[in-house]
């Protein structure tokens, strides 16, 4: 079987997505295959040789160059990304000579390896993904009006995504996006996601969260919060597990594992993986602007949290 894994990505994000292929690297079976394509939304040709020098025996880099013009038409409404996140709503068409991909997003980090996920059966379904507690089970307003009407869905989230590329042709994916947009651009506020969403409700298979393990499956752990286990297919005890043993880490949200101030799971790997690229020495992105006092708390929430 092909394994490819995908990312998109601009030359402001290039050290970061050096980062996650370190950890992906790292934690890859080395007997098995891995094509990595990278959407190259101007990434430098300083920075795409970095980013080459991760390559090993079994994994490959090449780039995929493609211009953000193209989703000019897609609003931007999360100040922290950029349009190469919408990329991934053309990859029937760009890679169509491709079967199944996984799609990641810049913001992981792969902690333990994962070739098993594109042996995963989507049983018929376009798509695999992890449910999105929170917006599955309190935001049923905000759904509602961005069409997502389909009893059985569940919103999930768009950061790590097993695509059938075959089941998407055939359903006519990028016709239906465009649709889609067409109705609800002037709506959705979590931009593709909220388009994938809409697009594939009734048409996606629910992975395991430890594939794209988010801060809020740490948060539904909380007193407040924990009846949303009742509405998922998974343990207290498995969730718990997860926090020091999932595959991906997914930092979604404004704080990033770059950054000092995230307290997510897993982030003490990001200097590790930092330090095997180019980028090596660069350290966190907001560890100037943090006071001696904020870095003391952040030490002991990270420590004992």
């Amino acid at each position: 079987m092909k394994r490819t894994a995908v990312f998109a990505c601009d030359n402001n994000y290039a050290g970061y997505l050096a980062t996650t292929i370190a950890s992906l690297v790292d934690n890859f079976r080395p007997s098995l295959q891995l094509e990595v394509i990278v959407f190259d939304a101007g990434i430098s040709d300083d920075s795409k040789d970095s980013l080459l020098k991760l390559s090993t025996d079994n994994i490959s880099i090449r780039f995929f160059p493609i211009e953000e013009k193209i989703f000019s038409d897609f609003p931007l409404t999360i100040s922290h990304i950029s349009l190469a996140t919408y990329f991934r709503l053309k990859l029937p068409s760009l890679l169509n000579k491709h079967d199944k991909v996984v799609y990641l997003d810049v913001d992981v980090l792969i902690n333990k390896d994962i070739s098993d996920m594109w042996n995963i059966d989507l049983q018929g379904h376009s798509l695999g993904a992890v449910i999105e507690p929170r917006m599955s089970f309190t935001q049923y307003d905000y759904l509602e009006k961005i069409g997502l009407t389909e009893k059985k869905h569940l919103y999930f989230n768009a950061g790590v995504l097993i695509m059938d590329l075959n089941c998407l042709r055939d359903i006519n994916f990028e016709e239906k996006v465009a649709n889609y947009l067409f109705q609800y651009k002037d709506v959705i506020e979590y931009q593709d996601q909220d388009i994938l969403n809409g697009v594939l409700q009734g048409n996606v298979h629910y992975i395991s969260p430890k594939y794209n393990f988010m801060p809020e499956y740490r948060t539904i752990l909380k007193p407040n919060r924990i009846w949303m286990l009742d509405k998922l297919p998974y343990t207290k005890s498995e969730i718990e597990s997860l926090r020091s043993n999932a595959n991906i880490y997914h930092y979604c949200g404004k704080r990033k594992a770059w950054m000092y101030s995230c307290t997510h799971d897993g982030a003490d790997l990001y200097i590790k993986y930092q330090n095997s690229t180019d980028w090596a020495g660069d350290g966190y992105s907001d560890i100037r602007e943090l006071s001696i006092l904020k870095k003391l708390s952040l030490w002991a929430k990270k420590r004992f949290n």
